[in-house]
């Protein structure tokens, strides 16, 4: 009995080693992976989804919205440089442009405040502040910003940029002001917009969609971050839009 325990003890030893020979291939005996399968959008393909709505009081922050861009030029003949940001109204998430009758009518409140200073020292001779919210306006805007003054509801200026002016040749007079709420006060004419076919979309933790254009690949995410990389499976560098621009616009313009 004890040599035919030994028998079968030597069979299964045998069976065991030749199926530890079997495994398969790959780095320490593991499944090779099987690549990532992306959706690649055209331009043409997020074109033909391209559909128009009419913009109403309860829908128009879907696919229009105020933001802050720089505007520096030279004013006088002392060519002075004026720092200062516009506040525009823009295309927003998949928006793309606006029809040719569009009109909205805004009101608005912010903080204001103005400093005289030395303009060979920078110091502050003298100032006048403001309450916070006392300045108001409304303004009617009929088009979008397209990196010109269109679509401008009021210059801001701000901490980080400044409207600088001489006053009299004694003064350069600093004017800081800061919108703080908007109203909605009317609207009219239709809205452009993208619906994202869903075959588009590639899951992660957000969903996002990639292009290429230019040898290079763009991934979008739904809430609008940009990046450029060479390997669709990266983000690679985060990419500001182009002026004027929402950043699924300027996504549009960068992919064939």
């Amino acid at each position: 009995m004890r040599r035919i325990a030994l028998g079968i003890a030597s069979v299964v030893f045998m069976l065991c080693a030749c199926g530890e020979e079997e495994k398969p291939a790959g780095a320490e005996g593991t499944a090779t992976p099987t690549p990532i399968s992306y959706s690649y959008a055209t331009e043409a393909a997020l074109r033909a989804a391209v559909s128009e709505k009419e913009l109403t009081a309860e829908n128009w922050s879907d696919y229009l919205g105020f933001t802050e861009v720089e505007d520096d030029r030279e004013i006088g003949e002392e060519k002075l440089i004026q720092y200062r940001e516009l506040y525009v109204l823009t295309t927003a998430g998949f928006g793309m442009e606006v029809s040719e009758d569009f009109s909205a009518s805004f009101s608005y409140t912010g903080d204001w405040i103005i400093y005289y200073r030395n303009p060979d020292t920078n110091e502050i001779l003298w100032s006048v502040p403001g309450e916070p919210g006392d300045y108001s306006d409304e303004k009617e805007i009929r088009e979008l910003y397209s990196g010109g003054s269109t679509g401008e509801l009021d210059r801001v200026y701000t901490g980080g940029g400044v409207d600088t002016i001489y006053n009299e040749g004694h003064a350069v007079v600093e004017e800081i002001r800061e919108i703080q709420t908007t109203e909605l006060k009317s609207i009219h004419g239709k809205v452009r917009f993208c619906e994202v076919p869903q075959e588009l979309w590639n899951s992660g933790d957000m969903r996002f969609l990639l292009g290429k254009g230019g040898g290079s690949v763009y991934r979008y995410y739904e809430d609008g971050r940009l990046f450029k990389s060479s390997d669709p499976a990266q983000e690679g560098e985060e990419q500001e839009p182009a002026e004027g621009y929402s950043p699924f616009m300027t996504f549009l313009s960068l992919i064939d």
